[in-house]
């Protein structure tokens, strides 16, 4: 089998990334106040969210995921949804790609994958955990950061 990281490269290169880091799950932060925070900053309550404990339950079944840290925003979710595509034909087929995004599952997007603040995912201090020069985005700012599930 192909390295993860090594999929992902390949189709991110197309679009300018050049950076895919192979992590544990285990290391993905995930904290009560992010889904609060995401809870309340939506106008409509989302039905989409997980609890803390119902995202640990989903990050147990996968060991290892691909961090990946783009350069520019225009088209980083496409490149995410070809890399997880890629990666499902490559014989990882648990693979699923979560966005740095305001959620889109309601807007029916052919390329709506889930967003990490409705999960409760803290995407900053996980990048920040690999990548320590990282500077906390302006309030509403999504840096193209993505994180893809892959077994």
């Amino acid at each position: 089998m192909v390295r993860d990281t090594d999929v992902v490269l390949r189709i991110g290169r197309k679009y300018g990334i050049d950076e895919a880091l192979s992590i544990y799950t285990s290391k993905i932060y995930v904290n009560h106040w992010v889904g609060l925070k995401y809870r309340f900053a939506v106008k409509d309550s989302c039905r989409h969210t997980l609890s803390p404990d119902q995202t640990y339950k989903l990050l147990k079944e996968y060991k290892r995921a691909v961090l990946v840290i783009g350069n520019k925003k225009e088209d980083f979710k496409k490149a995410l949804v070809e890399m997880e595509q890629e990666l499902v034909k490559e014989g990882y087929h648990k693979a699923v790609a979560l966005v740095n995004e305001p959620c889109s599952i309601c807007s029916g997007d052919e390329l709506t994958r889930p967003a990490f603040e409705p999960l409760g995912i803290d995407i900053f201090s996980t990048v920040r955990k690999f990548k320590k020069n990282i500077s906390q985005p302006a309030p509403g700012e999504y840096p193209p950061y993505g994180i893809i599930l892959v077994g």
